[in-house]
């Protein structure tokens, strides 16, 4: 049983775990990456991504979400969590701007929705102006998770996991702000609560292949994005 659980700030929450090929079953809720199988009635979500914009930046896509398989409620410890109503059925397809630092700005994601089972759809493509993430000055991204010169993120299929979850808290404001009190005690009950949960969701979940590791970026990879950003600069220059 998790002890720090606040039972008057806990919620059910998901956790999103990308899965590799081996372990995908097909019933998976989420299609992280890849190209969206939007319906002919939904448009590519684009934004006016700065002040230096003159024209709308096409937003990345980011995932996926078949709302028939996503879990609805879940017990823990002989109580019952039920998550937030959203549709019985249909899709839910999420975008961000992930060129530069647009990623920390006040934009929020953007969301589609369609009723449709989008199963069997072709899959869109991107638009043409579509950013290379890989120019950005931000490692959002590591370039394995890239194709499509750089537009589109590595298809990975997620399952989704429930769990119970705690108020979010920074661990640096708890940690480096060495706050007193109660109130930094019940935040750090709370992320306490958060990294139990986290742990036990690991525990319960379907083992990770042994092997399986991320690759990091080397030194000849990190200098070739180096020389494509001033090259990238002066295309968007000539385009705004």
């Amino acid at each position: 049983m998790n002890t720090h659980v606040n039972p008057a700030s806990a919620a059910a929450a998901l956790f999103l775990r990308p899965l590799p090929t081996g372990l995908v079953t097909g019933a998976e809720a989420v299609r992280f990456g890849g190209k969206p199988r939007l319906p002919a009635g939904l448009e590519w979500p684009a934004r006016l991504e700065g002040y230096l914009e003159k024209q709308p930046v096409a937003d990345h896509f980011i995932a996926e979400i078949d709302l028939s398989r996503l879990p609805r409620e879940f017990s823990l410890a002989d109580q019952t969590y039920t998550f937030p109503e959203l549709p019985q059925a249909g899709t839910i397809f999420i975008f961000l701007p992930l060129l530069n630092d647009a990623i920390y700005d006040t934009n929020s994601p953007s969301v589609l929705y369609t009723p449709e089972d989008v199963t069997g759809f072709p899959e869109r493509e991107p638009p043409d102006a579509l950013p290379d993430v890989r120019v950005s000055e931000f490692d959002h991204v590591h370039a394995d998770g890239l194709t499509d010169e750089g537009r589109v993120l590595t298809q990975r299929v997620a399952e989704a996991l429930p769990f119970l979850s705690a108020r979010a808290v920074n661990p640096l404001a708890v940690n480096m702000a060495k706050a007193e009190g109660a109130a930094a005690a019940s935040w750090r009950g709370e992320h306490a609560s958060h990294e139990e949960e986290m742990a036990r969701v690991h525990r319960e979940a379907r083992p990770m292949p042994p092997d399986l590791t991320i690759r990091r970026m080397t030194d000849a990879e990190r200098a070739a994005k180096q020389e494509m950003r001033p090259q990238a600069r002066r295309i968007r220059e000539v385009e705004l």
